[in-house]
């Protein structure tokens, strides 16, 4: 308890909203390393053709493979950082948008374009792969 008897007034809602910002950068960097990723195994599947005929299918199914594994990633992702921002019925909607493949580019867009404005109102600069956690502190 503080002089106040309020149980650490202002201090401690300074930290939990330092700790707030700091969840959602780490949410956020989550979102963009996934959606990268990607993007990176559908820019690998490009390379299909200079495969030899033998190892195709292999190759196929590596590619797949990993293109589940960053989509399922994204989505996850995506529906945590929206349980930082938003309130439960916009999270439910995210979480559906991120079903079909068109939508959930736009549902990662717009809750990273959120997370951004948020962080930034804050006074964090944020790059390419969002903000860096040391400057949250």
């Amino acid at each position: 308890m503080d002089e106040q008897g309020t149980g650490g007034g202002i201090a401690s809602e300074d930290a939990n909203e330092q700790a707030w910002v700091r969840r959602i950068a780490r949410k956020q960097r989550y979102v963009l390393i996934a959606f990268s990723s990607y993007y990176a195994c559908c820019l690998v599947g490009a390379l299909e053709p200079m495969i030899p005929a033998e190892l195709e299918h292999v190759f196929q199914f590596c590619v797949i493979t990993l293109c589940v594994i960053c989509v399922i990633s994204a989505a996850v992702a995506a529906v945590l950082l929206a349980r930082e921002l938003y309130n439960w019925p916009m999270v439910i909607v995210v979480a559906l948008l991120m079903v079909h493949p068109c939508t959930s580019v736009i549902a990662l867009a717009l809750v990273n374009q959120h997370a951004t404005q948020f962080l930034q109102s804050k006074g964090i600069r944020v790059g390419l792969f969002g903000a860096k956690l040391k400057n949250t502190e």
